[in-house]
């Protein structure tokens, strides 16, 4: 249960990370 939470959480930060960087991305475009 522990291994799978860490799992679910590893992927989802992995998610946020890829969504800031998208945001960066869109910031520097519109700058």
């Amino acid at each position: 249960m522990a291994c799978q939470k860490t799992d679910v959480i590893r992927s989802v930060h992995r998610l946020c990370r890829a969504d800031k960087k998208k945001a960066k991305a869109k910031h520097g475009v519109y700058q």
